[in-house]
Order: structure tokens, then C-alpha cells, then sequence
């Protein structure tokens, strides 16, 4: 009985191989070995730099010639192919792709390889068939801060919505933290003009203060209501310390400067200053809807008549605004933010009662004096 059995599931076994054999020969049968399978990419000009020693970032784009072959699936040249293909970098963005013409399934070019960072590969892809390839690796360091944070206007970055690695020969400071996060700064940039930017945790960053070097950082750029952030950040803290640099004075030639205000976006998220200024709350208080949801109130500067926003809720414990219009700030510091849709828009973010000067305000600032 078992040997019956037996029998019966080897004849059974050899009908599916059958089935399978048969299948497989269809399928077979809609092969062409000889169509487009990949493309082989070569760099025939251009640096690519390496690992240990990578090229310096730069906004201005670098050039690369290409050499790209079609292959089929038995490593052969297509010479029928003709194109199109498209061409990308990831990191980066590509420029000049549709320059290509193929003769005998071979294409030789010349693009401009822009914002590439990191490991870069330059890739080919048939949109047809989706058939593809990639250079070698092209090394290149990170942009620095200020490159991730110039921009022709206050509330986009060239970079946004990117995860960047940050140019790690930087000289990133911790300046100030935050309920949820932290800002630093590059002191290698000489006067301080786009070196700074907020590092979004959020929570409470743990095991870094003011004046703690960091490196290998990372992290995703996002506009937050036109205030650049590094969402996600990843870094090291290097154990030293450096300088904490200084407060950048703002002027009112500088808060009423003309849309999109570059004199204040140059100094988001940096160390700064405004002097002489008045508490008001906000124009029409008492009834002042950015003061009553989000505790902003505003200072007027003299001369110039400039106004600014501040937010002081946690940090400057028992001062009321209402309670303290007209009296005037001869120094107030802190960290400059943009909300986009606050009135005004520039935020100061004192840090403690050390950043302040107001002896006639009650309770008395003198720390700062």
C-alpha cells in the first residue's frame, strides 16, 4: 500500500515539473537577451575626489563628462538603442541630461552636477524600460551652514526638505538651548551672517551646553513657518568647547528693511542685540491676538521707530508686558527667530535676566545692565 503511494506522488510531482518545464518555456519564448538590460556609466572627466580626502561643496556646480553604453542582458553593446534617458544625482541635481545621443547603443556628454553632497552617484535611467546605471562614487563634503541657509528670500532654503550632512570642518558651537532644541553656530564664518541655525530635537536636547563644539551633524532642513530648522538632528559632541560668539547689534535700518529682509534673515537663529526699546504689547492693545495666544509682545526701538516681537514667557519668570508698557529695555539679547505670520515677524527669544536691561521695569532687570 505505501509502495502504491509512493508511486502516486512521484507521478504527481513529475506532471507539476511538467507544468512548470512548460511554463518556463513560454515565458522563454518573450526573452530577448539582446534588449536593453543597464547602462554602463564612466567618468571620463571630473573630479571625484575620495573617502578620506572628499572636494570641497559648492553652489556653483561642477562639470562631468560621461560615457554611457547600453547593455543588454549577456553583457553586450544595444546598438540599436537610441535614447532618451534621463539622467539624476542622488544627493545633488543634474543638469544638461537631455544632451545625450546615442550612435551604435554609445552616448557621450557633459553635465553640471549641482548641490551634491556626500556619496554622490550620477544615474542613467531608460524611462521606457526603466533600465539604469550609476557612476562610481564622487566624494564631496557637506555644505556648510551658511549654504544651507542663504536664500533670495526669508522663507525657503535651498535645501529644504533635504537631509544634509553638515560640512564636518566646521566650527559648530552650541550658542543657546531651547525647550526643543537647540542653536549653534559656524565661528569659522567670518561675520557671523548665515552661520547659525536651530537644531529641532523635540525635547529638551540632553548632554550638550553653551559653548560645547559639535560635529557630524546631520538632520533634515524644513522651513517651519519660514524659520530654517534641522529636524531630526544626529551629531557628536566633541568633549571641547569653543567660543561662544558675540551678540550682533540690529539696528532699525535693519528690521525695516525692505521685503524679503535679508539684513534680519542673515542673522536667523544667531546671537543678537536691539537697544532702546520700548514695551508697547502690540499696536492696538489692549486687544492684541498674538499676545493672547502666543504671549508674543512687542518692543518699539528709538531712532527709527522699528518694532520687533518678543517671546519671554519662560524665560524672564514674573514679568508682565501689560503691566509694563512704555518702559524702555536699554539692552535686550537673545536669539532671533522668523514666524512668517506673526505681526511683526522677526521673534527675540531672550534667555535668562542676564540678556536683559531694564531697571524700571517691574521686577527690575539689572543683570544685563
Amino acid at each position: 500500500m505505501a509502495r502504491t503511494k509512493n508511486i502516486g506522488m512521484i507521478a504527481a510531482a513529475g506532471l507539476a515539473l511538467g507544468a512548470l518545464s512548460a511554463c518556463t518555456q513560454v515565458n522563454n519564448k518573450n526573452w530577448d537577451p539582446t534588449r536593453i538590460n543597464s547602462f554602463k556609466v564612466e567618468i571620463t572627466s571630473g573630479q571625484v575626489g575620495s573617502q578620506s580626502s572628499p572636494l570641497a561643496f559648492t553652489t556653483s556646480g561642477m562639470s562631468y563628462s560621461l560615457k554611457v553604453t547600453a547593455i543588454d542582458s549577456l553583457g553586450g553593446v544595444v546598438t540599436g538603442f537610441a535614447g532618451p534617458v534621463n539622467v539624476s544625482a542622488e544627493p545633488g541635481q543634474v543638469f544638461g541630461g537631455n544632451t545625450f545621443t546615442f550612435t551604435a547603443g554609445v552616448a557621450q556628454g557633459t553635465i553640471q552636477l549641482k548641490r551634491a553632497f556626500g556619496v554622490t552617484r550620477i544615474w542613467v535611467e531608460d524611462p521606457a524600460t526603466y533600465a539604469t546605471g550609476v557612476t562610481d562614487a564622487i566624494y564631496i563634503r557637506g555644505p556648510k551652514i551658511s549654504d544651507i541657509q542663504i536664500s533670495p528670500n526669508t522663507v525657503n532654503s535651498p535645501f529644504n526638505n533635504q537631509r544634509v550632512i553638515v560640512d564636518n570642518q566646521s566650527q559648530l558651537v552650541v550658542t543657546a538651548l531651547g525647550r526643543d532644541g537647540y542653536y549653534l553656530t559656524d565661528v569659522g564664518v567670518g561675520n557671523g551672517a548665515w552661520a547659525s541655525i536651530y537644531a529641532y530635537t523635540f525635547g529638551s536636547p540632553q548632554g550638550i551646553n553653551p559653548g560645547d563644539q559639535i560635529t557630524n551633524l546631520a538632520g533634515t532642513v524644513s522651513e517651519f513657518l519660514g524659520f530654517t530648522e534641522l529636524n531630526n538632528p544626529t551629531w557628536d559632541s566633541t568633549g571641547g568647547t569653543l567660543p561662544v560668539p558675540g551678540y550682533h547689534l540690529l539696528s532699525c535700518t535693519d528690521l525695516n528693511a525692505a521685503d524679503p529682509n535679508l539684513n534680519m534673515e542673515a542673522y536667523e537663529s544667531s546671537l543678537v542685540e536691539i537697544d532702546n526699546a520700548a514695551v508697547q504689547v502690540c499696536a492696538s492693545f489692549p486687544s492684541c491676538p498674538d499676545y493672547d495666544q502666543y504671549r508674543q509682545w512687542t518692543v518699539v526701538s528709538t531712532p527709527g521707530n522699528c518694532v520687533g516681537n518678543v517671546v519671554s514667557n519662560f524665560t524672564l519668570i514674573g514679568f508682565d508686558p501689560t503691566q509694563n508698557v512704555g518702559k524702555v529695555f536699554t539692552k535686550l539679547k537673545g536669539t532671533l527667530r522668523n514666524v512668517q505670520y506673526a505681526h511683526p515677524s522677526w521673534i527675540f527669544e531672550p534667555h535668562s535676566p542676564a540678556d536683559v536691561c531694564c531697571p524700571s521695569c517691574t521686577p527690575a532687570f539689572t543683570q544685563g545692565c
